[in-house]
């Protein structure tokens, strides 16, 4: 025999409705908080990001970075080698004047591969005057360097002198934001 289907009491129905309502509006409560919460989470992390970044670059601010500093016989004294790069430069800087100085990456010269170009060399300086001095130097002598090669020289005749570029120190945001507007 089939079962002919009763209608729902309303009254049951609407109690249905009135519980599922309230737990929706409980759970979208919930959501919305959430969400809120979640935006300010998101805020606190771009504060102490940017807070990170600016310590960062606090920290860097003595640094010097060398590029196509040739692997020498100085290498276990990273002092001299640092020396001998302000001397490339005509400027005279004393042991005193630098705070730690290294290669930058774990690579030595006996592993040192004659086709890649050496590990970058930083130096700190103990005062940012002379770090300053030392990178305007670089750049006003490889300007001069660049200009009287181009000048003297056809297209391919003459090779490039491999030069000793000195840079500050940038952290990774920093360094992104100077290669893009490079490219612009």
């Amino acid at each position: 025999m089939a079962t002919i289907a009763k209608p729902f009491d309303p009254s049951i129905i609407e109690m249905v409705k009135g519980a599922m309502s309230e737990l929706f509006d409980e759970k979208l409560a919930c959501i919305n908080e959430l969400r809120t919460e979640n935006a300010l989470l998101k805020k606190r992390v771009a504060e102490l990001e940017a807070e990170v970044e600016e310590g960062q670059e606090y920290t860097r601010r003595n640094n010097v970075v060398a590029y196509g500093v040739p692997l020498t016989q100085f290498e276990s004294d990273p002092i001299q080698v640092a020396i001998e790069i302000a001397a490339k430069f005509n400027y005279k800087i004393t042991p005193d004047d630098i705070d730690a100085a290294h290669r930058l990456g774990s690579e030595t010269k006996a592993k040192h591969e004659k086709d890649k170009p050496p590990p970058p060399f930083i130096m700190r300086f103990v005062h940012r005057h002379k770090k300053v001095e030392l990178i305007r130097r670089a750049r006003d002598m490889n300007k001069k360097e660049n200009a009287s090669t181009s000048d003297s020289s056809t297209s391919n005749q003459v090779k490039k002198k491999k030069q000793i570029v000195l840079r500050d120190q940038l952290t990774k945001r920093s360094q992104a934001i100077f290669s893009y507007a490079r490219r612009l």
